[in-house]
Formats: structure tokens, sequence, C-alpha cells
């Protein structure tokens, strides 16, 4: 009986170990380097497609909001109150409008 909670426990603790140790080698972007050629549009209306795994082509989703952050493995798009964590491999298209 203990046996299933402990593995349970253990892959949430790897899962966080994992999440703290990626987090702090990115880099983010932050609206400073926005409007330079080059640059992710920081700060703009964007809309965000989505694929269901990597190696798909069919559209799975798609977000729209403000982007707030990009980092090496992440984007942040937030809409109304709710902020989006989607992982750059998941991301078919973005769309920027000022």
């Amino acid at each position: 009986m203990k046996t299933p909670i402990i593995c349970t426990l253990s892959l949430i603790a790897v899962g966080l170990l994992y999440c703290g140790s990626t987090g702090g080698r990115a880099e983010s972007l932050t609206a400073d380097t926005a409007g330079k050629p080059g640059t992710p549009p920081i700060g703009l209306l964007v809309e965000v497609r989505l694929i269901s795994w990597p190696l798909a082509t069919a559209d799975a989703g798609k977000v729209q909001g403000k982007l707030v952050a990009m980092t090496d493995q992440w984007l942040v798009v937030a809409s109304g109150s709710d902020e989006f964590w989607l992982p750059k491999d998941k991301v078919m298209a973005m769309k920027a409008s000022r």
C-alpha cells in the first residue's frame, strides 16, 4: 500500500528538481530587448498556434494574448488574468500585432 504513494512522491520530487535546475539557466528576454531586429515581440499581442507533439503537422489549438517573456524553453503569454506557459517544442507558429 505504501509503495505506490512513495513512487508517486518520488516522481513529483524528481520533476520539481528538474524544473528548478533548468529554469535557473534560462535567460529571459524582457521588454528592454523588444523592437530590435531579430528579437521576439515581448509586450505585443500574439497568437500562438500549437501542435500536439513535435512531429505533428495538424493544428492542436491556439493561445491569444500578450507575450510576457520568452526563454530558451518556454513562451509566456498573458491573457486577461491567466498566464499560459507554452513549451517551445509545441509551438507551430506565432503571429504578432502592434
